[in-house]
């Protein structure tokens, strides 16, 4: 059989042969908006958090199923009502606003409640995961975290993102706000002193196709 030759043009375009300037995006493994919260308003969250552990009795639980060699740590979720309405609104609006900047999912909101995480000293943590899965968390695109401690008040306990062999820390400053894609490998380092206070959520949309 002859080599092909090399001049000879295809019969037909190829399937993935077009412009992809339009959808150009100044993509990053995750984005950090400084100043989210005030520190009174991290102070309130925490508050509230604290009040939600104390009512359902979740001291020590980390999630239903979740092995402590995973994730070690104490959760409650606070839902959307009268003393949260200020941070759904504050979350929707800075995850709206980075998505249209840097990663352009088609997002339908957040449906599932804020979780709120208290860290201890003495090595609670969570170890690499991912945030979307099977059942429902197939429909998270977009990952929140928002730093509720000031950094002087534990040690350890950073979040931190894994791109490839890449690993970077994310901010600790107090009402920091860091968004990223749920499927973003992400872990927090054992707290060895003190308490760190974060808040988790997820911006679902259409399942990725």
């Amino acid at each position: 059989m002859p080599p092909p030759d090399p001049q000879r043009r295809p019969s037909r375009p190829l399937l993935w042969a077009f412009d992809l300037s339009a959808l150009q995006r100044d993509y990053r493994s995750h984005v950090i908006m400084a100043d989210a919260l005030t520190g009174e308003e991290c102070a309130r969250v925490i508050a509230l958090g604290e009040a939600a552990l104390e009512r359902r009795g979740l001291e020590g639980e980390a999630g239903d199923g979740v092995h402590p060699d995973i994730r070690r740590s104490t959760i409650a979720w606070l839902p959307p009502e009268d003393a949260t309405r200020f941070l759904y609104r504050r979350i929707e609006r800075i995850a709206r606003s980075a998505n249209q900047q840097f990663f352009g999912f088609s997002l339908v909101g957040m449906g599932e409640a804020v979780q709120f995480a208290r860290y201890g000293g003495g090595g609670d943590h969570y170890g690499w995961h991912q945030d979307l899965g099977d059942g429902p968390p197939i429909l998270r695109k977009l990952s929140v975290v928002i730093q509720l401690s000031d950094p002087a008040d534990y040690e350890g306990g950073d979040l931190e993102l894994r791109m490839s062999d890449q690993v970077s820390q994310a901010r600790r400053a107090r009402g920091a706000m860091i968004a990223f894609p749920s499927w973003q490998l992400h872990r927090v380092t054992p707290v060895t002193a003190g308490l760190r206070y974060s808040l988790a959520c997820w911006i679902s949309g259409e399942p990725f196709r």
